[in-house]
């Protein structure tokens, strides 16, 4: 029996090899693989013995070669060409790949007959054993030393190859396609599984996590994260990243319930808690700092799902351990240049970025501070679920309201949770729409209930009524770009 190893990664491969050698497999190797083996004192023969060329243009080509291929491709009816050509027959394939490196010499590091190894040690998997993942290094032993590898493990462990072959082939095309080709002719989504998850959207769904880099995170402690649980967890660090200063999001079926920024972070949390306590409930805090121990005492107290940050101090940790079903998230920075979502059996996908906030003062002039509590409220907003409203006040939000399907109950809901936690002290505040107004109610609305400033999307038909509506009133109102946000 012989094997074919060429990997970068050598990741179990001593112990691998000397159990196929204890065994009685004859190891042939490329040149790195085969210099690493024998350093670890494990014979191995050169591709170049079954070649009877050396490897040429500077390593470029190695196994491209009809006795490598024949070897591998030959099945039990080629009885007379293996004899004719005398191919030395190839029982087991494992290779991983080179590491792409973006640059200048990207195209150097493309791996091409690694490739083509795998591919044909998949396509003839009844004969040949095809390994292209050292974790399944182990399995594939215990199976050959006991002399029972099925064809049903044959054929597992060659669909994961076709499947790496297709994830790797897409990243090369994401690194060689231009920057201007925002929609691609042909879409390709390749992801290699990361963790099955507690369950899906309902319990009784399964479900799993898939990416084609590597998680954005780690899980210090608590429960494994179930569908949901990944929902909201980018739905909380999305919009508090986009704060400059310490802040605090509080999600709820990805929905935000509060939010704050506060120059201590454990006023954030207090002012971001204060917003809506009952939703709050079970849902998912995430900080843009380090949590403090100060910060985790307070957060000790509610009930939460998940707490994410990029950090947790050693005092925070010790408190948080207290709650040993709490998840612990630190996370990183990601990069999510596209969102897509599966519909009617295909996919949509979108740019995932957010808009530059442009204002146009369509009545009164706004102070910076009026200023930048739209700007704070226009983060929150566009993380909720369409028709959303949000009413801020120094960088802290009132009231929230998403998902209605009328403006106008948006906007009533969200004025009456504000006056649920601030009493008739709404004066000052500042509405903001993540929609044009139709109509002039939601205006006449914030002004019975004081708040003097108003921000939403142009681009109604009526915005001149608007307009007009809110000079009348007494109201600021600024528009944003129309091409920024739902209509």
């Amino acid at each position: 029996m012989r094997a074919l190893i060429s990997v970068t990664d050598k990741s179990g491969l001593e112990e691998f090899c000397r159990g196929l050698k204890k065994n009685g497999w004859v190891i042939t190797a490329t040149s790195g693989t085969a210099a690493y083996l024998k350093s670890k004192n494990i014979p191995a023969d050169d591709t170049s013995a079954l070649t009877g060329f050396a490897e040429m243009l500077g390593g470029r080509v190695k196994t491209l070669h009809p006795m490598v291929f024949g070897g591998i491709l030959a099945r039990a009816e080629d009885k007379a060409d293996i004899k004719k050509f005398k191919l030395p027959l190839i029982d087991m394939v494992a290779v991983n790949f080179y590491k792409l490196k973006k640059g200048r010499n990207f195209e150097e590091t493309i791996d091409i007959g690694g490739l083509a190894l795998l591919r044909a040690a998949a396509k003839n998997y009844k004969r040949v054993i095809c390994l292209c993942d050292p974790n399944d290094y182990k399995c594939v032993l215990e199976a050959v030393e006991k002399g029972r590898m099925d064809e049903k493990m044959r054929r597992s462990l060659a669909v994961k190859a076709f499947e790496l072959c297709a994830l790797y082939n897409k990243r090369i095309v994401d690194i060689m396609s231009p920057a201007r080709r925002e929609f691609p002719e042909y879409l390709s989504v390749s992801s290699k599984k990361i963790m099955n998850l507690r369950y899906g959207e309902n319990p009784h769904q399964k479900a799993a996590f898939y990416s084609e880099k590597t998680f954005p995170g780690k899980i210090l402690q608590g429960k494994p994260l179930s569908y949901n649980n990944i929902l909201d967890i980018e739905a909380a660090i999305l919009p508090v990243l986009r704060f400059s200063t310490p802040g605090c999001v509080i999600i709820k079926h990805t929905n935000p319930c509060g939010a704050a920024v506060s120059a201590k972070q454990e006023e954030a949390y207090k002012n971001a808690l204060a917003c809506d306590r009952v939703s709050a409930f079970g849902g998912i805090v995430s900080f843009n700092r380090k949590v403090s121990e100060k910060t985790a005492a307070l957060v000790g107290k509610h009930f939460f799902e998940v707490v994410a940050a990029p950090n947790f101090d050693a005092g925070a940790r010790k408190i948080l351990a207290q709650k040993p079903k709490l998840i612990l998230f630190k996370y990183h920075k990601w990069d999510s240049k596209k969102a897509l979502r599966s519909a009617l059996g295909g996919y949509l996908v979108q740019e995932a970025k957010f808009p530059k906030i442009k204002l146009r003062e369509a009545c009164g002039k706004l102070t910076k501070a009026e200023r930048d509590d739209i700007a704070f409220g226009l983060n929150i907003a566009f993380s909720a679920a369409s028709n959303a409203s949000v009413i801020v006040k120094n960088g802290k939000t009132i009231g929230i309201c998403p998902g209605q399907c009328s403006r106008i109950e948006s906007v009533k809901i969200a004025i009456r949770k504000a006056i649920k936690v601030a009493g008739k002290r709404t004066k000052g505040m500042v509405l903001v729409s993540d929609g044009f107004f139709p109509f002039d109610d939601s205006i006449r609305a914030a002004a019975s209930a004081g708040i003097k400033v108003v921000a939403a999307p142009a681009g109604s038909v009526k915005d001149k009524l608007i307009a007009a509506a809110a000079k009348k009133l007494g109201v600021k109102l600024a528009f944003i770009g129309n091409r920024l946000f739902r209509h």
